[in-house]
């Protein structure tokens, strides 16, 4: 199952231009679904934020998924606006009982939830792939 959502950014010639929620449900097993979800933007912004916590709580709560991976590996800029959306997806998710994961987030954009000391709060991952292995250690099932 994939779905895409188009929301217009500040306009077709505006800073932002348009961003995109990418999600995607990499697998199905008796013990929850994994669902990654990317973002296609190069910041965390409001704008992305209405489509992330809609689908987080669809996915968690009515799609059953109980692991979620943010893929922000095209992520470019990450400010105080994103570290608070990315802490309320956080508890959203934990909420449910799910497992939360970013991935893809690196350079400065990581180097900022360092310094915050998030490193503690988020469990990082270089890439999708190797989130997507360490769920697998976890619990035997991609």
């Amino acid at each position: 199952m994939t779905s895409r959502l188009l929301q217009p950014g500040w306009g077709q010639e505006g800073r932002r231009g348009n961003t995109m929620l990418n999600v995607d449900v990499v697998s199905a097993q008796d013990s929850g679904e994994v669902a990654l979800l990317t973002v296609e933007s190069s910041e965390v912004s409001w704008e992305v934020e209405g489509q992330l916590m809609s689908r987080l709580k669809e996915l968690t709560t009515e799609g059953h998924a109980t692991r979620v991976v943010i893929d922000l590996s095209r992520v470019t800029f990450l400010g105080s606006v994103g570290i608070g959306i990315l802490l309320r997806a956080s508890k959203l998710v934990c909420a449910v009982n799910a497992k939360l994961v970013l991935a893809g987030l690196a350079g400065h954009c990581r180097n900022v939830l360092e310094v915050c000391g998030l490193e503690k709060v988020f469990v990082l991952h270089e890439d999708v792939s190797s989130a997507l292995k360490a769920f697998r250690r976890v619990t035997g099932r991609a």
